[in-house]
């Protein structure tokens, strides 16, 4: 049976781009007891994750990034400003990139080696990204989540951020002109975020709101038969392991997808890493046969 790839996206709850317009600027959050608990829960399972952190967490709280290194698990980019590529261009990009490469450097004495963009946002017109990454020395990248909410069954989601039409489910060398495809000669690793597929059923095995509906006993047998044939990446922010949703006004429905039932992730989660096999991406990559 293959592994979990278990990934956190390091954000504080109010980075979210689809909350913005509904913050006071007032909102304040400390990661610092969430990440102890999750260290404390890694530690006892002996598993190591990899934590995409953004420019904010790494400015507010650098002494939660050295805990999370001290205890061997990896950091990783997570953009500077938690804004998605569409809203930048290359050289913006490029310098971004560098500043984060340096500042993670600075603090853990580690060169960071991966990046996850900000809503998933790579896709055809954002593709150049790919290229200044391999040009920065970055490894492997995990910003394809090839699932999209129909906008005709689900109008709310029509402006939905994030989702490439993709046929590909575990990692591979990504083509760095066209993140569709494939190339055995690329720099580039591509690492998607876990979709179980079936013919032309496709359901995100992963954190956020998937986890939160989907009962466990469910989402148990899906993960299970997704590993049978090839990996999967899961991600989670720690807004998922709420104990209580923020006092925000913002419309019940997306109120709803952003915080439903956060208080009963961390379970799952206890369940995730008791029951299967989970690793960093760092980790995983030493493997040359992963891919």
């Amino acid at each position: 049976m293959h592994k979990i790839i278990l990934t956190f996206d390091l954000e504080y709850w109010f980075e979210s781009l689809s909350i913005q317009k509904y913050l006071t600027g007032s909102e304040q959050e400390s990661l610092s007891e969430f990440i102890d608990r999750l260290l404390n829960l890694l530690k006892k399972a002996n598993s190591t994750v990899t934590f995409f952190v953004t420019g904010k967490v790494l400015n507010k709280e650098p002494e939660i990034i050295k805990k999370i290194i001290q205890a061997g698990h990896e950091i990783a980019i997570h953009s500077l400003d938690h804004k998605p590529l569409w809203c930048k261009n290359p050289d913006q990009f490029d310098t971004e990139i560098k500043k984060m490469i340096s500042e993670i450097k600075r603090i853990t004495n580690q060169e960071p080696i991966g990046h996850r963009a900000t809503s998933f946002s790579i896709n055809q017109n954002t593709k150049w990204a790919l290229g200044v990454l391999s040009k920065n020395k970055i490894k492997y990248d995990s910003s394809i989540f090839a699932f999209k909410f129909s906008p005709i069954l689900l109008p709310m989601f029509k402006d939905s951020l994030y989702g490439l039409k993709i046929n590909i489910f575990s990692p591979y060398k990504i083509d760095l002109n066209n993140p569709q495809k494939k190339d055995y000669n690329s720099p580039l690793i591509e690492i998607p975020i876990s979709i179980y597929h079936c013919n032309k059923f496709r359901l995100p095995l992963t954190g956020g709101i998937y986890i939160r509906l989907i009962p466990w006993l469910i989402f148990k047998i899906l993960l299970k038969n997704k590993l049978e044939k090839e990996p999967a990446c899961l991600h989670f922010h720690p807004f998922d392991f709420l104990n209580q949703a923020p006092d925000i006004k913002m419309p019940k429905f997306k109120k709803f997808i952003k915080f439903y039932n956060t208080k009963n992730t961390f379970k799952k989660l206890e369940n995730i890493i008791s029951n299967f096999e989970c690793v960093s991406i760092k980790q995983y990559l030493t493997n040359p046969g992963s891919i």
